[in-house]
């Protein structure tokens, strides 16, 4: 039996106990906190309007509980702002994700988005550019490290893992998946072939390559030089095997080894002394930037 010294010391510490910390993330993922601010794009010129003209934009009866959470959420992303009669508004960055006017305006808004939102943005930038735990490390990091309260952890899972998928932020290709670090990671990242390869055409910066283009030889430089070469910045050219039978082409090889920035010799071949006396000297005279792959 409890004396009364026990139960008034059980009530003092039950008064002194901290209270679990309100979730501070917006309640909704990044793309669904958009559903307003788009209605009153859409419908109101994007012009400021009351909550509750907001939400019959958005398709609801009025405001209520769960709109004026979704309206919560809208603000913690950036993409509502009010006024100071109470009217809200989509900001600069919902317009960017509503109606992009270049090709990354809506990933960049969302981005940006994410990297505002208590509790996301603070997940997202202890673990960037590192795999994330598993489940039950990562939870117990959730709760602990950034005090989440552990019946909201779950939810909180959805929508983090939602919000990294959909800005980009996730890469799920490996066994583990691992948050994208936003500059670091994208700096160093190839830009698409394409591109590159339209740009070192424009600017003439060419890597040469000379190969015998047969089975088994001839995919390499499709599957491995010419990505390679791109994806450094430089114009894959390659100089046909032909060029060791005929000398109908020589002309337009010496052009290009001479135009080349780069040259890069593929020497596994049964007569490699006689790749080397071919391009020896051209090569030597572009001392520095001449590769030879054995």
């Amino acid at each position: 039996m409890a004396t009364k010294t026990t139960k008034r010391k059980a009530a003092a510490q039950t008064r002194t106990a901290p209270a679990a910390r309100a979730p501070k993330y917006p309640r909704h993922t990044v793309e669904r906190a958009l559903r307003i601010p788009q209605a009153v794009y859409d419908q109101n010129g994007g012009k400021p309007a009351t909550p509750d003209e907001a939400v019959k934009f958005a398709g609801g009866a009025g405001i209520s509980g769960p709109w004026r959470l979704e309206i919560s959420s809208a603000k913690k992303y950036g993409f509502l702002e009010a006024n100071e009669d109470g009217r809200i508004a989509p900001t600069e960055r919902a317009r960017r994700a509503i109606a992009p006017q270049s090709e990354n305006d809506r990933l960049t808004a969302l981005r940006e988005a994410i990297l505002s939102a208590p509790d996301i943005s603070d997940v997202y930038n202890h673990y960037r550019g590192e795999s994330l735990p598993d489940e039950p490390f990562f939870v117990n990091a959730l709760t602990d490290r950034f005090k989440l309260p552990a019946d909201k952890v779950p939810e909180f899972l959805t929508i983090f893992n939602d919000d990294m998928r959909g800005a980009q932020l996730i890469d799920e290709s490996g066994e583990r998946p691992r948050l994208v670090d936003i500059g670091r990671d994208e700096e160093h990242r190839p830009k698409k072939a394409g591109q590159v390869a339209r740009k070192a055409s424009e600017a003439g910066t060419t890597c040469f390559v000379m190969q015998p283009f047969a089975a088994p030889l001839g995919e390499y430089f499709e599957l491995i030089y010419k990505p390679a070469v791109e994806q450094a910045g430089l114009q894959a050219v390659r100089a046909d095997d032909d060029i060791f039978h005929t000398g109908k082409i020589m002309d337009q090889v010496w052009r290009g080894i001479r135009a080349a920035d780069v040259l890069v010799a593929e020497l596994t071949s049964k007569k490699p002394k006689r790749v080397l006396r071919a391009w020896a000297r051209p090569c030597a005279a572009k001392a520095g930037r001449a590769g030879l792959l054995q």
